[in-house]
């Protein structure tokens, strides 16, 4: 299971990195909701990268450096709790096709996935749950952590026709 991580910054050498490799997994620089000006390092799980691909580990580095106000002065940056609530499902998933990932005004992390006829599966990572969305069904739910192991096997599913044999 992942955790939320301090890094002490005299582990890197070049604190201007846009990311730091730890095994297989990554340490990348986000703004502190807190106090936008100041960076933070925050870890993402090998499980993670492995979910969210090339393409997602870079628009997840895009995303961690945007600023308060990036959305026509309404965008809040990264969420950490929710990056870290996106480990905690990843870490349960651990194979998935790549999804499309969006950030949304409040910070969070939503991954898109389409079914075998092109319906929409989308994931909101949010401070206190995820937030599922099934285009097919008009599904909405909320999944409580302590739930993410039991929605996993339906939402692979959902996209069954996608995985890896």
């Amino acid at each position: 299971m992942s955790t939320v991580q301090a890094i002490p910054t005299t582990a890197f050498a070049d604190l201007s990195a846009d990311s730091i490799q730890l095994g297989d997994a990554l340490a990348i620089p986000t703004r502190n909701p807190a106090s936008p000006d100041v960076r933070v390092w925050v870890y993402v799980s090998a499980s993670t990268l492995a979910i969210l691909g090339t393409n997602g580990l870079m628009r997840l580095r895009e995303f961690a450096d945007y600023r308060p106000g990036w959305r026509f002065g309404a965008g809040q940056p990264l969420s950490i709790s929710g990056l870290f609530r996106l480990q905690l499902f990843a870490d349960v998933l651990q194979t998935a096709p790549i999804p499309s990932m969006f950030m949304t005004e409040e910070g969070f992390l939503a991954l898109s996935w389409s079914d075998a006829e092109g319906k929409r599966i989308d994931v909101e990572c949010t401070d206190n749950s995820l937030e599922f969305y099934y285009q097919a069904t008009q599904e909405e739910r909320s999944i409580a952590p302590g739930d993410i192991p039991l929605f996993v096997p339906y939402l692979r599913s959902l996209f069954a026709h996608d995985l890896p044999a």
